[in-house]
């Protein structure tokens, strides 16, 4: 029982700490002002910097990644996770997936954003590496 409860509290942990990153993500300027020029890039080093994560990227109230430490342009429109963020305006873990791009066992996290009149702007998402967890 000790060693499941140690689990679960890490396990939150990890989620609380994606969590935070995804805020401070969705409040940098390059994102807000849907800089695509630099966002690819300072996405791929921040996501070097936190292995944990499979790729980090950035969708429009579409679904559509503008911005991605990878590539941009895939559609996650249909992710529980994009969805139910979107839908929310809430931080959201989405389910267990293997990841379009990385082709890697990921749990998908997403925070939604706002533009100045408080519309929703897009969501912010981080892939979970799943290996690496375990």
């Amino acid at each position: 029982m000790r060693l499941a409860q140690l689990a679960a509290a890490e396990q939150r942990r990890i989620v609380e700490g994606a969590r935070q990153l995804l805020t401070v993500l969705s409040m940098l300027p390059i994102i807000q002002e849907r800089d695509e020029a630099r966002c690819g890039p300072t996405l791929a080093r921040l996501r070097d910097e936190f292995p944990v994560y499979t790729v980090l990227g950035a969708a429009g109230p579409d679904g559509v990644i503008w911005c991605s430490s990878t590539r941009p342009g895939t559609d996650i429109s249909d992710r529980p996770g994009f969805r139910r963020a979107a839908e929310t305006g809430r931080f959201a873990v989405g389910g267990y997936v293997v990841g379009r791009v990385t082709a890697r066992r990921t749990l998908n996290l997403s925070m939604p954003f706002h533009d100045g009149e408080g519309r929703l702007a897009g969501v912010v998402n981080a892939g979970l590496d799943l290996d690496r967890l375990a």
